[in-house]
């Protein structure tokens, strides 16, 4: 997840000039759902997998949602410091909705796939 969360920020301390032209539209916006929808998994499986906190591990999901959210807002800001990039804020709902989507995909996985619930838990503990 830190690995991640490096390479986001990196990216996007580079100047959009830097980047090649996409010719179709939305593209930019796919990437930021991708992105972030990655981001939610990596968070959702820390928290389910920490056993410091009962609270970050019982609303893993609600956390998850929130923290990426939060970070897509964080680097939106952090964008609008770096020469020839904007703070957007339908970047920053391409990120949301990638968190939700992964917060819908993850809670129909747990809810109908019960050999996801013995791959995301590290203790084989589906009682969660």
């Amino acid at each position: 997840m830190i690995f991640l969360l490096c390479a986001i920020f990196v990216e996007s301390s580079f100047p959009s000039s830097y980047y090649p032209k996409i010719d179709f539209e939305l593209s930019d916006k796919i990437v930021h759902i991708i992105m972030y929808f990655t981001l939610f998994f990596c968070f959702y499986y820390s928290f389910v997998n920490q056993h410091k906190s009962r609270m970050l591990n019982v609303y893993a999901l609600f956390f998850s949602v929130l923290f990426t959210s939060l970070y897509g807002a964080s680097d939106e800001l952090h964008q609008y410091f770096v020469p020839n990039r904007s703070c957007d804020f339908y970047d920053w709902l391409a990120d949301s909705i990638g968190a939700v989507m992964a917060l819908i995909t993850i809670y129909l996985l747990t809810k109908f796939y019960k050999p996801f619930n013995r791959f995301i838990l590290r203790t084989n503990d589906t009682s969660k």
